[in-house]
């Protein structure tokens, strides 16, 4: 399953994150990689996975930035109101 939702899911949200270069911090593509897979342990459904994702490439981001991130992530099994909210990833 995990490999399934990484294919689909962290590669474009990845290219999202790297295209959009509005880091807090400065940063490398192996920084964000690292950080967004540390998010992904114990991941337990599809949603619960959109969470940690988000949590995990979007941690660098401005809050602003975030928001749109959650949008363009799109994972519709996670509800957006708990997106931003603090999660257990």
């Amino acid at each position: 399953m995990l490999n399934n939702w990484i294919d689909k899911h962290f590669y474009r949200a990845l290219d999202w994150v790297m295209k959009t270069n509005e880091f807090i911090v400065d940063t490398s593509l192996v920084g964000v990689v690292m950080n967004g897979l540390s998010h992904l342990y114990d991941v337990r459904d599809e949603a619960h996975f959109g969470v940690c994702l988000i949590r995990g490439l979007g941690a660098n981001l401005p809050d602003a930035k975030r928001e749109t991130f959650v949008k363009e992530v799109g994972i519709s099994s996670a509800p957006k109101k708990i997106l931003l909210k603090s999660v257990q990833c």
